[in-house]
C-alpha cells in the first residue's frame, strides 16, 4: 500500500493558516479542507505527497510529519509530487524526521551560529591543517 505524507508546523496545525487543521489533535480521525475545489489545480484543498521530501513545497523547517491516506472520491494529483484532497485521514505522526527524510533533519533545524561557538586557543594539529589548506592553494 502506498505511503503518503504531509508536513504541518510542529504544533500539529496546517502551514496554510496556522489555525483552521490541526493533524496532531486528529491522529486516527480525518481532517476536511474548508474550501475544497475540485476544478482548481492547486489551492483549496489538503496536499500530501508520496515522498516526503516534496512537501517542502508550502512547508518549512521546523515542522512535524504526518502518515495520511485521502478519503472518498474527492483527491487528484495536482503534478508528479503533489497531490490534494479534500479530505485526510491521519494515519500517524512521524517523530523520526531524520530518517524519515533520509537527512539530518535536527542538524537543519537546529542550526548552530558558528560565531557563537566557545573554544578554547587554536591548536598545533589545527595550524598544521591550515598549513596543509594553504599548500593546496598554493599549488593550482
Amino acid at each position: 500500500m502506498t505511503k503518503y505524507y504531509k508536513l504541518a508546523r510542529p504544533d500539529g496545525f496546517d502551514f496554510h493558516t496556522g489555525t483552521t487543521i490541526n493533524y496532531r489533535a486528529n491522529i486516527g480521525g480525518t481532517v476536511t479542507a474548508p474550501d475544497y475545489q475540485h476544478t482548481s489545480v492547486c489551492g483549496h484543498g489538503l496536499h500530501y505527497c508520496k515522498n516526503p521530501n516534496d512537501c517542502f513545497v508550502g512547508a518549512k523547517i521546523p515542522c512535524s510529519a504526518y502518515e495520511v491516506k485521502p478519503v472518498g472520491r474527492k483527491h487528484k494529483a495536482i503534478d508528479k509530487q503533489k497531490s490534494k484532497a479534500e479530505t485526510l485521514t491521519v494515519v500517524r505522526e512521524i517523530t523520526d524526521l531524520d530518517t524519515l527524510f533520509g537527512w539530518n533533519y535536527s542538524e537543519a533545524a537546529n542550526p548552530i551560529h558558528p560565531f557563537k561557538i566557545i573554544r578554547g586557543a587554536v591548536t598545533p594539529a589545527e595550524i598544521e591543517l591550515l598549513h596543509q589548506w594553504q599548500s593546496v592553494r598554493a599549488s593550482i
